[in-house]
């Protein structure tokens, strides 16, 4: 299992984001077994964690304070960053292995999009500029009669690759 390797919360941060709470929810009593106690609930997560949670339970305006429910909110803060940093050395490792094929990119380009050569990947961009408009406004007449075409069906009716005449009426 991964880890998020943070800063752990000292007691002194702990204990400030007590009295935080006991000032703001008088209800809320800090006797010392009970921060001890509560402590080893919160020592894994870090003062920016607890300070978020306190902070949210603060402005949903309760009128009582939830350990249970700030407990709740710090792991699912804790579970966010560690899935963004998870994806973060997936995305590191991802590019990593991109600069690797760099000397074959155009064909890791070509495989990617399942084309088989060169040829075929310029049909299938002509086809994708035509039905999006962007194509020449010259060369649309030329691609008219195979836009509902694949690859081989294109070739076999006589589609070219490069400038092709247009057609005499």
């Amino acid at each position: 299992m991964v880890e998020l390797q943070i800063k752990k919360l000292t007691k002194d941060e702990f204990i400030y984001w007590a009295d935080w709470i006991a000032m703001r929810w008088p209800s809320v009593k800090n006797e010392s077994s009970s921060i001890k106690s509560l402590y080893n609930d919160f020592s894994i997560y870090n003062d920016d964690i607890i300070g978020e949670a306190a902070i949210e339970q603060l402005d949903e305006g309760n009128d009582f304070f939830s350990w249970p429910k700030l407990k709740r909110r710090c792991k699912e803060i804790y579970n966010e960053q560690l899935k963004e940093k998870i994806n973060a050395a997936k995305s590191f490792e991802h590019k990593k292995e991109l600069l690797k094929d760099k000397p074959s990119s155009f064909q890791s380009y070509l495989k990617a999009n399942g084309w088989s050569s060169a040829d075929e990947a310029i049909f299938y961009t002509r086809v994708r500029l035509y039905k999006q408009k962007k194509l020449f406004h010259w060369d649309m007449p030329n691609m008219e009669k195979y836009v509902d075409m694949d690859y081989k069906t294109a070739k076999e009716n006589g589609w070219k690759q490069g400038i092709m005449a247009m057609e005499n009426k």
